[in-house]
């Protein structure tokens, strides 16, 4: 039999207030953002700055894991640089 996924979470070792903060960050997301569409609409700009962030923070993901895979697990005879 197999044990339950919520009785294997080491609870004593739980971050509490990081764990509520995303937590009332994302209900907050979830919640407001819609709310705030609906009452005043969404601009130009705003669209156009979730698509740059969006971008840029793809990009950011991407340059940094392929920085690290390049310098930190190659061997030294192999870089190129």
């Amino acid at each position: 039999m197999q044990i339950p996924l919520i009785s294997r979470i080491p609870w004593d070792r739980v971050n509490w207030t990081t764990s509520i903060f995303l937590a009332v960050i994302n209900t907050l997301a979830v919640t407001a953002v819609p709310l705030y569409i609906w009452h005043y609409g969404l601009d130009w700009f705003q669209v156009a700055l979730f698509f740059f962030f969006y971008i840029a923070t793809g990009f950011s993901i991407t340059l940094a894991t392929t920085g690290c895979s390049r310098t930190s697990l190659s061997k030294p005879k192999l870089r190129s640089s």
